[in-house]
């Protein structure tokens, strides 16, 4: 398990913060599920089906799962509920998820077959394990994506197969995957209540190095995020942020906006040093290539978001226009 993937799993594991993402993606921000009506369960998904005489393991490992009981009709409400973290984008998740459904629901017609064992039954309930009055607990299960790219893989079964003709698709059956991605709209993501709110918003933004700071100033929080969600921050874009462990809380906006101003006077640096250059290649007939390299790395920082296009434009001595169609013929 890779760094990024051990410290989303951990995130993601407390209570506050499972019910939080349920609360906001299900119940559009109702505070419904809360922290004690969820508890732990092992994320080892098993079964043991016959293959002809023999005996086959199947074995999947969830991410994070756990027992849902909620009491907001008068009766009690039963479910297991699940989460899967995804930094990356997965083009077959809609599968993965499947089989992770279709196992939990094995495993409890296996157990209540067990129960049943020593009761009477007719040929029909022998043949299923399972009465026909029993009923199995729902499985519901929310794919959690902190990636920056927006989410293109399938969000169902059906997305994932080859085309067939009207009649025979009715027959094929399908699987959706629920998808909670921090590309949400910014008012679905003002819904969570916990750190995962300032997690969504900094990673949404993290590469509009120009929007980042107006999201971060625009959320106090930002300025006393505690440790936890700043690490995960920090794990999930990679920004070079630095953390004091002996902290409780860290600055966020105070950390991009040193982060940003070294990256600046870096950049300034980079810029008068190949200013410096062109000048001493026009001096010595060499003009073409330095420009050539100036008119890479000043277009490298326009699709970065460092500075602007009219910027570049004018560091060039040209109009934009024509500094756009001599960044397209560097790029060739």
């Amino acid at each position: 398990m890779g760094k990024q993937d051990s410290i989303t799993k951990q995130y993601m594991s407390d209570n506050e913060k499972f019910a939080d993402i349920y609360n906001m993606y299900i119940y559009n921000g109702k505070q419904i599920i809360k922290p004690e009506d969820l508890q732990e369960l092992d994320t080892s998904e098993l079964v043991l089906p016959f293959s002809g005489k023999k005996l086959i393991s199947v074995q999947r490992y969830r991410d994070i799962f756990k027992s849902l009981t909620l009491k907001t009709t008068g009766k009690a409400i039963y479910a297991l509920v699940g989460i899967e973290n995804q930094t990356h984008i997965h083009y077959a998740m809609p599968v993965r998820d499947m089989l992770y459904a279709a196992l939990r629901y094995s495993k409890q017609v296996q157990d209540l077959a067990k129960q049943n064992r020593q009761k009477a039954a007719d040929s029909s309930e022998f043949l299923s394990g399972i009465s026909k009055e029993q009923k199995l607990i729902p499985v519901i299960t929310l794919i959690v994506y902190f990636g920056t790219e927006p989410w293109d893989a399938p969000t169902s079964l059906k997305e994932m197969l080859c085309e067939l003709d009207e009649v025979l698709d009715k027959y094929v059956q399908d699987y959706k995957i629920y998808v909670v991605s921090v590309h949400l709209p910014d008012k679905k993501i003002a819904k969570l209540q916990t750190g995962l709110r300032e997690v969504f918003q900094f990673v949404k933004y993290s590469p509009d190095k120009k929007q980042l700071p107006n999201v971060l100033n625009k959320n106090k929080r930002f300025k006393k995020l505690d440790k936890e969600t700043a690490f995960l921050i920090k794990a999930i874009t990679n920004v070079d942020v630095s953390i004091d462990p002996e902290e409780e809380e860290v600055d966020m906006c105070q950390a991009v906006k040193d982060l940003i101003d070294d990256r600046t006077k870096e950049i300034q640096a980079e810029i008068i040093e190949l200013e410096k250059a062109n000048k001493k290649a026009r001096e010595e007939g060499r003009e073409e290539g330095e420009q050539v390299g100036m008119l890479k790395v000043l277009s490298g920082m326009v699709q970065d978001n460092v500075i602007s296009l009219a910027e570049a434009a004018k560091r060039m001595k040209m109009t934009v226009a024509k500094f756009k169609n001599a960044a397209k013929k560097v790029a060739l």
